[in-house]
């Protein structure tokens, strides 16, 4: 009674219990670069940057194409993520 996966379609929508009911109900961050409970400092420009390349593009399978935030290809790595914050 308190798993938070749905056990038919009758549940699908409905509120986990436990759950906080509203994205208001959680705390917010003082600096937005701040990720995880452990408040390790992000730099943004790792955020920003296709740093790996796409397992999707070495298998001829990427959908996303240019909008991709993975590298495809060397010459990617280092390069801006498309319409990621900077």
């Amino acid at each position: 009674s308190e798993c938070g996966f749905a056990h038919g379609e009758h549940e699908i929508g409905q509120p986990v219990p436990g759950a906080l009911s509203s994205p208001v109900d959680l705390p917010r961050p003082s600096n937005p670069y701040m990720v995880s409970s452990f408040k390790a400092p992000v730099d943004a420009t790792v955020l920003s940057t296709k740093r790996t390349i796409c397992k999707y593009f070495l298998e001829n399978d990427c959908h996303r194409g240019s909008e991709c935030g993975f590298a495809h290809g060397e010459h990617e790595i280092g390069q801006p993520v498309p319409g990621a914050l900077s």
